[in-house]
């Protein structure tokens, strides 16, 4: 019964995953979680400005976020059987270039007001190529992370820390940081976090 139970245990971690290994792969889920969601936010805001808080522009800018983050989880999807390492190696290098990411995005998509003339209001060519091309990197980084950090270890439990990463953000952005804070630096600050 023991050994049964025992056995199942390992089953649910995915790969044999014990609680000592578990636990910091949880905190990054929860980072990634996190990271993902105030990104999402604090760009959103910034593509806000630049269009104006136009409706449409908006829709066009979630759009490219899916479209960008499903294309690099899917190209994660036709790789090969590796070992778990190697696959957390791969998927760590992809965090990190995602914490630096993110704040560059932000910098871009400021940059990309300056395009328009001043008064102007940028049109729908603008509305689907912005937003196309400025969250490319952020997002398809964002989606292939996520394939790897699954990859490494696939845990159904820990679906629900990035789950739970994404409801802390959610709830520190709207209690705390919007209309109170800029966005930017404390970006930075979470990006940090999670790459340690």
């Amino acid at each position: 019964e023991r050994a049964r139970d025992r056995g199942g245990e390992k089953d649910a971690c995915g790969q044999g995953l014990g609680r000592a290994k578990l636990y910091p792969v949880a905190g990054l889920f929860f980072g990634f979680g996190f990271l993902g969601l105030f990104a999402q936010f604090a760009l959103l805001r910034e593509l806000a400005v630049v269009f104006f808080g136009h409706e449409q522009a908006l829709a066009l800018s979630l759009a490219s976020w899916l479209f960008w983050t499903g294309l690099g989880s899917f190209s994660q999807r036709a790789r090969p059987e590796e070992p778990s390492s190697d696959a957390g190696t791969r998927s760590g290098r992809k965090i990190a270039f995602l914490c630096a990411t993110a704040p560059l995005t932000v910098l871009a998509v400021r940059w990309a007001k300056t395009l328009t003339p001043a008064g102007g209001v940028p049109g729908l060519f603008e509305a689907v190529a912005l937003p196309l091309l400025l969250l490319a990197p952020f997002c398809w980084l964002s989606g292939a992370a996520f394939g790897s950090l699954c990859a490494a270890s696939s845990a159904p439990r820990l679906y629900l820390w990035e789950s739970a990463g994404a409801l802390a953000a959610g709830a520190f952005a709207t209690f705390f940081v919007a209309g109170s804070l800029p966005a930017f630096p404390v970006l930075c600050g979470v990006g940090a976090l999670v790459c340690l």
